[in-house]
């Protein structure tokens, strides 16, 4: 059993949320195929077909990892492949390919040779684009260490959340001294802005119990350090936040405080450090030595704060219910704002002049007005609020206590929504660059006040996005709930938005064919994890460039859930009376008749890529007949006339794989068929889009959907028109607008 290989490897990935086993022998050339081509299936690969070539890579393979540091083998005449598990957590196989260590440099897979150097103990891994078997090496040195090398980025990119770009090593290593335990956590800390640890009698406990729990993992063998061993990230490109998701997440009855396991017996737990928080964590490795020695690494819940880095722990059950946190609103006084019920002033007997009278009677009538005054505020604050809490549930507040920031720290960290820190405006309200105390960028959102509209979309956008996470979704960090002050707290994301390079001639320039490759596969990423793989089936309904947001790499992340919907079954189409979203990218079945389901998002993903191949908005017009040609008559057309090469974008000319625009012109088209069930699933879509396979089906006409001009627009009542590519569009302004409408039955 390839115990300390496994446990590597699964700290090497990204994120830890699902069952990694050890799979046993593979005694077959079938065993062996069926193993690849499962994978290869759920990334779009070719499968593999049983030749000599790949036989002799398979022996090769299974007689070098005999050899792997002493550790067991499954004694398969075709090894073992190590892949990911699908118990508790909607992974699928693409996930899995992230999970491999990557591609050695000198590795030749054609031909099983190392160029000259000494072999390796190589690995089985898929790539995104290629039928070749790919490889893997584990090197080991003399103390029983294990050093997983990751040398580049291979061919075609890993699919998955984490490609292995300029990783560096992960290191097993002797931590001998209370300086060695807390130099290495301490490190991992100040990368975070966590505060440090220091050495105490609880702390060296802990790292006492952790070390000799560690000694029984699995017959692991330790680095015999007396505070254990620290797997930890090497100098490569990735910081120390990616270096806690490789850790293995919390075991759910074991309590960090007091270091022992409440109501089951403690397994072996390896340290873990929160994101927010100083205490020492704690994860679990549980070991099965009955069904072939396998390793199982469960995680049970998202920790407090979340972790940092780019894939918190989300698809785990919650195991430890968190503290109620200050959402620093206050409490609401209650007034008192009954009147006297006498009147006492009364003339006495002695019938008391009017100018003795008149001072009693003003200052009581003024305390009165002033009460008056109060309770009229008091009033209103209280209806906002209790507007408020009709919106947004009390269990939905408890569920969100967790991300609910002081709002005088977030206007600090604006220097008061100053104007020089405005990055922009929309029919939310406004958007501000911050800077928190511990140096992290943000970007808040600040609903307008008094608007309905931003009220209902916070509440829709807070619930979806706290539980949200994916490297292709925009980040929450917090929210301040504060009156009439509601702000939503965001990651900076410092290239802004996908309009501000697709709609500006000389950035456009700038992106090479790669880059928008990837980002469109990264969308297409997103959207299946909204779609497929989420805890709940979320349809974004306000898909377009500028709710695209993109990382310094270029990485993209879909923001704005303003508008998004969420449903719990598995119906195909839902139907809504209101309508909400952007003419030129809303789906006609869904602008028209309210029905919504995923394809509308991929009638929305399909627009994108065909602004993407061709360097157009979705509708352009011409100066000199002053009439509009929607962006998707105009690429159908083309494609009608078989002259589709003509709507390649000119900067991409000469820069581009030309058959790989073409493709995706390809599925650009099938995304935006006229009638929803002929739309790829965004799964179908992925798989298109990073397979070799050249055979797709013919697409139909797509629906044409135009802006209607001003005067029509204003007697309109939501229905877009549909195929009439002749119809004029004297508006030359940005299509990049929301409109939300009521459709009301007829």
């Amino acid at each position: 059993m390839l115990l300390p290989l496994a446990a590597a490897i699964a700290l090497a990935v990204a994120a830890i949320t699902a069952t990694t086993s050890i799979v046993g022998a593979q005694d077959t050339a079938q065993e062996f195929l069926d193993l690849q081509n499962a994978a290869r299936a759920e990334v779009g690969v070719a499968p593999l077909s049983w030749d000599d070539t790949v036989a002799a890579y398979a022996r090769t393979y299974a007689a070098e990892r005999k050899g792997d540091c002493e550790l067991l083998h499954s004694g398969g005449l075709y090894g073992e492949n190590i892949f990911w598990g699908s118990a508790g957590a909607n992974w699928t196989a693409a996930d899995a390919v992230s999970a491999w260590v990557s591609e050695k440099q000198s590795y030749n897979c054609s031909d099983n040779s190392c160029g000259g150097q000494s072999c390796g103990h190589y690995t089985q891994v898929v790539w995104a684009n290629t039928t070749t078997v790919g490889c893997a090496t584990v090197t080991c040195d003399g103390r029983n260490g294990v050093f997983i090398v990751c040398e580049y980025d291979p061919p075609g990119n890993l699919v998955g959340q984490r490609p292995y770009a300029g990783c560096g090593q992960f290191n097993r290593s002797a931590q001998i001294s209370p300086q060695d335990f807390l130099t290495l956590q301490n490190a991992f800390r100040a990368g975070l802005g966590v505060g440090m640890l220091s050495w105490d009698s609880t702390l060296a406990a802990y790292a006492e119990t952790y070390a000799e729990k560690r000694k029984r993992d699995c017959q692991k063998i330790p680095s015999d350090g007396p505070y254990g061993e620290n797997i930890f990230q090497g100098t490569g490109g990735s910081g120390a936040s990616d270096a806690l998701f490789s850790w293995f997440g919390e075991k759910q009855y074991y309590n960090c405080t007091a270091n022992k396991c409440e109501g089951a017996p403690c397994s072996d737990y390896t340290q873990l450090i929160w994101a927010n928080s100083t205490r020492v964590g704690c994860a679990s490795v549980t070991c099965d030595n009955n069904a072939g020695g396998g390793t199982f690494i469960t995680c049970n819940y998202d920790p407090r704060g979340n972790v940092a880095g780019e894939r918190p722990y989300l698809g785990c059950g919650k195991a430890e219910s968190t503290s109620p946190a200050d959402n620093g609103n206050g409490s609401i006084p209650k007034v008192n704002g009954n009147s006297p019920s006498e009147n006492n002033s009364s003339p006495s007997r002695n019938n008391k002049s009017n100018a003795l009278i008149l001072p009693i009677v003003l200052p009581v009538v003024t305390v009165l007005s002033l009460v008056s005054a109060i309770s009229v505020c008091i009033w209103r604050r209280s209806r906002r609020k209790r507007k408020l809490s009709c919106t947004i549930s009390s269990k939905d507040i408890e569920d969100l206590k967790s991300v609910l920031l002081d709002p005088t720290i977030v206007r600090a960290a604006t220097q008061n929504f100053a104007e020089g820190n405005k990055l922009g405006e929309g029919g939310f309200g406004q958007v501000y660059k911050g800077l928190m105390p511990d140096g992290q960028e943000i970007a808040v959102k600040r609903l307008a006040r008094g608007s309905k509209q931003g009220l209902r979309e916070l509440k829709n956008e807070l619930l979806l996005v706290a539980k949200l996470q994916h490297r292709n979704l925009v980040k929450l960090i917090g929210a301040c709930l504060d009156g009439d002050e509601k702000l939503l707290v965001y990651e900076y994301i410092p290239n802004k938005s996908l309009d501000s390079f697709i709609y500006d001639e000389e950035k456009r320039d700038e992106l090479a064919w790669e880059t928008r490759y990837k980002i469109i596969c990264g969308i297409a990423r997103g959207l299946v994890y909204l779609h497929n793989e989420s805890r709940v089936k979320v349809i974004h309904r306000d898909l377009k460039p500028s709710n695209i947001l993109l990382e310094k790499d270029m990485n993209p992340k879909i923001s704005d859930f303003g508008l998004a919907s969420v449903f719990e079954d598995d119906h195909s189409k839902h139907v809504t009376r209101r309508v909400a979203g952007t003419y030129g990218y809303m789906a006609p079945e869904y602008a028209v008749l309210g029905h919504v389901s995923t394809k509308s998002d991929v009638f929305s993903f399909g627009v994108i890529i065909l602004e993407f191949v061709t360097g157009r908005r979705n509708s352009v017009s011409s100066s000199d007949t002053m009439m509009a040609q929607h962006l998707l008559s105009y690429v159908w057309e083309n494609w009608t006339r078989g002259t589709i090469t003509g709507i390649v974008d000119p900067s991409l000319q000469h820069n581009c794989a030309e058959n790989m625009v073409l493709k995706c012109a390809h599925i650009g088209l099938l995304c935006v068929q006229e009638n929803p069930s002929d739309r790829p699933s965004m799964s179908n879509v992925i798989l298109m889009l990073v397979g070799r396979s050249t055979t797709m089906p013919a697409p139909s006409r797509p629906a044409f959907l135009f802006r209607l001009d001003d005067t029509d627009q204003s007697h309109h009542d939501g229905a877009s028109a549909i195929n009439q590519p002749g119809r004029s569009n004297k508006s030359n302004s940005s299509l990049n607008k929301v409109t939300i409408t009521e459709l009301e039955p007829r």
